[in-house]
């Protein structure tokens, strides 16, 4: 997308609702990530919803954020 010399354009994106597993398990929205202690992470996965799917069943169309913390 292009626009006139001297124009401002604005794209406005809404947050998608992504949710969190942890460990296998849901864990809640953005908001629950606070929840778990930055030290505690190993790893962290984005799945998209075709991915999601495939490994937890259907329900999440924006995908999955999957924490797996140090046990």
């Amino acid at each position: 997308m292009t626009a006139p010399e001297g124009t401002t354009v604005a794209i406005c994106l809404e947050p998608l609702d992504v949710l969190f597993f942890r460990d296998g398990r849901p864990f809640g929205a953005l908001d629950s990530l606070h929840q778990i202690g930055a030290e505690t992470i190993d790893v962290i996965r984005f799945h998209s919803a075709s991915d999601a799917t495939t490994r937890f069943g259907t329900g999440y169309p924006a995908g999955i954020i999957e924490v797996i913390t140090r046990r």
